[in-house]
């Protein structure tokens, strides 16, 4: 595991679409979809969410792709980027899949540890 929001590389984007219908939540999905940073999405009970960390040199793009992306939602549309001076990212391994055995290796014992040494990390221990 890897913190990768502690340098500032990333700017950390949620959005919020107010009052959209499940045949728009489709249509933002697939737009968001076509973005590499997208790092989750989600609706529900008429609202879609979504969240991007997005590399400091393409912001600039990704605005405006998702500026044009989201025009029909106009006026429904929240935006919040994050405080990364403190913040901390961080996914589970992704190579899971043992070529040799070949099988999905999902090793809880050795991600627990690699998170352990991380929170050590991060509080300078």
């Amino acid at each position: 595991m890897k913190g990768w929001q502690q340098h500032h590389a990333h700017l950390g984007l949620e959005f919020l679409v107010r009052n959209s219908t499940e045949s728009e939540h489709r249509e933002l999905l697939t737009k968001m979809e076509r973005l590499p940073f997208m790092w989750s999405s989600g609706a529900g009970r008429g609202n879609f969410l979504s969240e991007f960390f997005i590399p400091l040199e393409y912001y600039s793009e990704t605005f405006q792709y998702l500026s044009e992306a989201l025009v029909k939602s106009r006026g429904r549309t929240e935006f919040y980027i994050g405080d990364q001076a403190n913040a901390l990212s961080f996914t589970i391994p992704t190579q899971l899949y043992d070529k040799e055995a070949d099988a999905w290796v999902v090793n809880a014992d050795d991600t627990l540890a690699k998170f352990k040494n991380l929170v050590l990390k991060v509080e300078g221990k």
